[in-house]
């Protein structure tokens, strides 16, 4: 009778496993069931540092700018671009507390652990994007195509709230929503109707950066897509293709590099989603700032080994189903599995003591699995006592190894931890 009672309430912790194993198993197809979603949020620890991204899915869209639309350039001729993988935004701008963990500098002329970096010249970021790749993360900048694909996040408008800019040089109360510009920078409003000097930058601390993830964010949950600092891309800068295009790069050679998105002292139309700017990758500017991607759905499924430097303990958050699972990590290392023979309660079972060594870290769930994240991939309960916050229980081995295959078919190595 006593054993049919513990299985009756029992609950499971899953362990999610870095191995080849998992990194070598094919991805999963853009359109399996249970695909992630657009927006869907994983946070990742860097260094001891919180890297949030957003999910970019697979998708078509027009590049580039109606004719009609205001504030228009000539450079943003409007083509189809085709992106045949999904790919992970980071959600706000680099921040100098990310770059200070990764690099041990900080180039910003306007100081703050959540400040966008700036004053970091294209070369700089490629730097700072191979110090994560050796980490095991397969970070780049994005590609201008990317950029715009995610700033879009499905609207047509000149900005991602579905709306347009009402002003090219003045004041814009639909920018202001959503991004940070001339009109908005500045601890002193500008009179109405009163210009700005663009090329002269404001030196007397009314005009700055912000800090990042203050405006509304776009349909996929990434901050400051306008405005706040330029972001470089990886590409070269040229005219547009003139007919449909996949998965572009832009082109092999050129004088300037791709960037988009506006800043604190640019005027409200060259924050528009189409806008194009282009520098020389040498400049070191304080109104230009960058943000990464994380590439394809296998890479971002990858943890980082233990040769990072990864702490005992470190928090990473995954949203499966939009529930959030937190693991903590649980580094290699070797301890004695069992009990003393005088330690109080002590069972037979639970000897003799023995030396265990564990060769690869791995993460542990935080929590027990909650009904709401077993609901969000069995969808059904079948808990005695309910409630979203409780552990699910009345759950068989059986069972819980369904749950675990399940998740593995979303694209997580997820399984039962042994008992060591």
């Amino acid at each position: 009778m006593k054993k049919l009672w513990l299985f009756l309430f029992f609950a499971f912790l899953p362990c999610l496993l870095f191995s080849a194993e998992a990194t070598n198993r094919p991805a999963e197809p853009e359109s399996a069931p249970g695909e992630r979603k657009a927006g869907e949020r994983m946070v990742k620890t860097i260094n001891g540092v919180e890297y949030a991204f957003r999910w970019c899915p697979a998708g078509s869209f027009m590049m580039g700018s109606p004719e009609d639309e205001l504030g228009r350039d000539a450079d943003e001729t409007q083509h189809r671009v085709t992106l045949t993988k999904g790919f992970w935004m980071l959600e706000t701008e680099v921040t100098q507390k990310m770059w200070e963990s990764v690099m041990e500098n900080n180039p910003s002329h306007f100081r703050g652990d959540n400040l966008p970096v700036e004053n970091v010249c294209w070369h700089d970021c490629q730097e700072f994007c191979k110090k994560l790749r050796n980490l095991g993360l397969n970070i780049q900048l994005p590609t201008e195509a990317q950029w715009e694909y995610a700033c879009r996040a499905g609207t047509t408008t000149s900005l991602n709230s579905g709306k347009n800019i009402t002003s090219v040089e003045e004041n814009c109360p639909h920018l202001d929503e959503v991004g940070w510009y001339d009109r908005n920078s500045r601890s002193k409003p500008h009179a109405v109707g009163q210009k700005t000097r663009t090329p002269q930058l404001k030196m007397n601390g009314f005009t700055k950066t912000h800090a990042v993830g203050q405006k509304k964010p776009n349909a996929w949950g990434l901050y400051d897509m306008h405005g706040n600092v330029w972001e470089w891309c990886a590409d070269w800068y040229d005219v547009y293709p003139s007919g449909s295009v996949t998965d572009p790069t832009g082109p092999t050679t050129g004088s300037w590099r791709v960037g988009r998105g506006g800043c604190w002292r640019g005027y409200a139309a060259y924050c528009r989603s189409a806008h194009r700017n282009h520098i020389s990758p040498t400049r070191h500017l304080s109104f230009f700032g960058f943000r990464v991607v994380l590439l394809d759905q296998e890479e971002a499924d990858k943890l980082v080994p233990i040769s990072s430097g990864c702490k005992a303990g470190e928090r990473m958050v995954k949203t499966v189903g939009g529930v959030e699972f937190a693991f903590r990590w649980c580094p290699a290392g070797s301890f004695l599995m069992g009990s003393p023979e005088d330690e109080l309660g002590r069972n037979e079972g639970e000897g003799p003591q023995h030396r265990v060594t564990l060769t690869k870290g791995f993460w542990m769930l935080e929590t027990e699995v909650t009904q709401k994240m077993w609901e969000s991939v069995m969808e059904n309960n079948p808990s005695h006592f309910r409630g979203d916050n409780l552990p699910v229980e009345n759950v068989c081995w059986h069972d819980c190894q369904e749950f675990c295959k399940k998740l593995r078919n979303l694209g997580l190595n997820i399984q039962l931890p042994t008992e060591a």
